[in-house]
């Protein structure tokens, strides 16, 4: 009986310390990434840091080495311009990308939420490049 007690806490001790080792490599992994601060009305800023997790979100624009900014209005066949303008500071001064993504008026809230996205994914590839650099210096 006392045997039968002790494999459970044994499990849970192995799982708690295979759940800590795998923080930290996400955690440092991050140390180093891109600060972005992301000056935008209408975006799922949760849908946003769950798909792109690789970099830094920064509330102060003070601290950003990366500043996007989203603008949006309508199109003549009743879709959207989403216009994203990138801006580098600090070790990206001189940097500045403007991408932009045209809706449907069909195209559902999902498909759209994703296809922004995506866009922001696209405008940081010049700059996550430059962060994993950085991090392999000797």
């Amino acid at each position: 009986m006392r045997k039968l007690l002790l494999f459970p806490v044994f499990l849970l001790f192995l799982l708690s310390i295979q759940a800590q080792e795998e923080k930290e490599p996400s955690d440092s992994l991050r140390k180093n990434a891109v600060k972005l601060f992301i000056d935008c009305n209408y975006c799922d800023m949760n849908h946003i840091r769950r798909e792109i997790p690789y970099v830094n979100y920064v509330r102060d624009i003070k601290e950003a080495q990366l500043y996007l900014r989203e603008t949006r209005q309508n199109t003549g066949s009743g879709g959207r311009e989403y216009s994203f303008f990138f801006t580098g500071l600090e070790k990206f001064k001189g940097l500045t990308d403007t991408l932009i993504y045209i809706t449907r008026p069909d195209d559902t809230r999902d498909f759209t939420r994703d296809g922004r996205t995506n866009m922001i994914k696209m405008g940081l590839m010049r700059c996550c490049p430059y962060a994993n650099l950085q991090r392999n210096k000797y």
